[in-house]
């Protein structure tokens, strides 16, 4: 944890959030501005910070910039995309361990594929029914054209 009031001061790390809730150290204990500034200071691949920041597709090319926001908006922007979406991954919520290893082969692996391959079907099938001023179909081609150059090729933007 990291405790303003104490400056660079470093804790040991039997000094958890759980420890300091129970014990004050140095005479402070935990209020609520510790807390959301705990909370600042994690970074899970998605965080809610009033929008859902999305970590992994931090830095794409210039050039891709806007592919990872046409699909994430596409499936959960676009009617019933979400539940479908929901429908399509809830199965594999009770055996994500599985997923994460397979995630170490990227598109290489056939059970990957072939959900990232009826994921961005249905992405785009959302897009295409937002409206012009949210997503128009240059969008909906721009996410085409990233499919055809890296989804369908088994590609990513590192190799």
């Amino acid at each position: 944890i990291f405790i303003k009031e104490l400056g660079d001061k470093t804790l040991p790390p039997s000094c958890t959030m759980a420890y300091w809730l129970d014990h004050p150290i140095e005479g402070i204990s935990p209020a609520l501005h510790h807390l959301e500034n705990h909370f600042s200071l994690l970074f899970p691949e998605v965080r809610l910070k009033g929008y859902l920041e999305l970590r992994t597709v931090d830095a794409p090319p210039v050039k891709w910039q806007m592919a990872p926001v046409l699909f994430y908006a596409g499936l959960l922007y676009g009617d019933q995309t979400l539940d479908k979406t929901l429908e399509l991954l809830s199965p594999y919520a009770a055996d994500i361990n599985r997923l994460y290893k397979e995630a170490r082969f990227g598109l290489d692996s056939d059970l990957l594929f072939d959900l990232s391959l009826r994921l961005v079907k249905m992405s785009m099938d959302g897009l295409s029914g937002l409206t012009a001023g949210f997503a128009g179909e240059q969008y909906v081609e721009q996410l085409q054209s990233f499919v055809e150059n890296f989804t369908v090729k088994r590609k990513s933007f590192a190799g």
